[in-house]
């Protein structure tokens, strides 16, 4: 019976969020209910921090948990409106409300796609079934996240299914690409080392729909960085951890 690994390092934990983040920034009803709240536009980093809040959510404390699921719950309820704007294939004045379902859905997904994604990058390969191990282990977020049992992806191949399904309809707007950016701009140093990595880690087309540099260059480091990573681990970890 394989392990389930851990994925909960610094270096595994922050990259993904930054993964994550840039993919949930492409969903327009997402970037959207981001963009209208004020707060996030003052300090770009409250993403981040909420990221790491969902650390808790993925933890072992159930009434920890339960307890940030709940005022989770009740922060998105809050955020709601409607696109002002046509963005691809998502017409102006279409609705959006932070708790719906499919968003909920979307944004639990990134999070353990973009933490499997990041882990086999920078660490080691996983098997199929590490990978559903781990999948499994986030059953109990997922749950007080909002994400039941009937809509959840019963194996990690088939959220990864539903996730590669998704990002045809995805299209960065002028939101996604100012939280984009702002995000960015905030992190830490040590993050430009491996943001080769984690522009190569991105779908194509997003790549392009937030303009990111991916030439040459780019690609050159991209192809040093990525087979050193594992070496590269435990000094970006312990980077992460001053």
């Amino acid at each position: 019976m394989p392990q389930s690994p851990n994925m909960d390092t610094p270096v595994v934990a922050n990259a993904s969020g930054v993964l994550a983040l840039t993919l949930q920034f492409a969903h327009p009803l997402v970037a959207a209910g981001l963009a209208s709240t004020n707060k996030f536009q003052q300090d770009p980093r409250l993403r981040l921090q909420h990221a790491a809040a969902i650390e808790v959510l993925m933890g072992n404390d159930p009434v920890a948990s339960r307890q940030l699921a709940q005022r989770l719950a009740a922060l998105h309820a809050r955020i709601k409106g409607e696109l002002t704007t046509n963005v691809g294939p998502w017409k102006a004045g279409t609705r959006y409300i932070a708790s719906d379902p499919e968003l909920v859905l979307w944004v639990y997904t990134t999070l353990v796609v973009s933490r499997v994604t990041v882990f086999e990058a920078f660490h080691t390969s996983l098997c199929e079934g590490e990978r559903d191990m781990f999948y499994r282990s986030t059953f109990t977020f997922g749950e007080h996240f909002g994400v039941k049992q009937d809509m959840r992806p019963t194996t990690y191949g088939a959220l990864l299914d539903y996730y590669h399904a998704t990002l045809p309809v995805l299209a960065v707007g002028s939101d996604g690409k100012e939280l984009a950016r702002s995000l960015l701009a905030s992190l830490k140093p040590v993050y430009h080392v491996v943001r080769p990595v984690l522009t190569q880690l991105l779908p194509p087309q997003l790549r392009s729909e937030y303009d990111l540099p991916w030439g040459k260059w780019q690609k050159l480091q991209a192809r040093v960085l990525t087979p050193a990573m594992p070496r590269l681990f435990p000094l970006i970890d312990q980077l992460l951890r001053l």
